[in-house]
């Protein structure tokens, strides 16, 4: 899948906290879509043009329209 995502300040998508059976990794990604503000970066996810990390509440809405549930953990 493609990865859509924010790059920040220094024009880097930031890592994703991936697991990995028990144990979680941290995965940098190039950036292969630069949106102007989140909405568009749901929308292309939505369109099929890749996957996104994003925040739960603006996720949750969509999961649960397609019958999926969500975890969420904690950040330290």
């Amino acid at each position: 899948m493609t990865p859509l995502c924010f790059v920040n300040r220094a024009g880097v998508c930031d890592a994703w906290s991936v697991r990995d059976g028990a144990s979680v990794r941290e995965v940098s990604l190039p950036p292969v879509l630069v949106p102007a503000d989140g909405q568009a970066l749901v929308d292309a996810a939505l369109a099929g043009f890749g996957i996104t990390q994003i925040h739960d509440g603006v996720a949750l809405p969509h999961a649960r329209s397609a019958g999926w549930s969500i975890c969420c953990r904690k950040r330290m």
